[in-house]
C-alpha cells in the first residue's frame, strides 16, 4: 500500500511540473524571440 501511495505522490508531481513547464516555455520562447 505504501508504495501505491508513493507512486501517486510522484505521478501528481510529474503532472503539475509538466503542467509547470507547458506553461512557462510558451513564455521563455516569447523573451528569447524579443532578444
Amino acid at each position: 500500500m505504501e508504495t501505491l501511495i508513493i507512486l501517486a505522490i510522484f505521478i501528481l508531481f510529474g503532472l503539475i511540473i509538466l503542467s509547470m513547464t507547458v506553461r512557462i516555455v510558451p513564455e521563455y520562447r516569447r523573451l528569447v524571440v524579443f532578444r
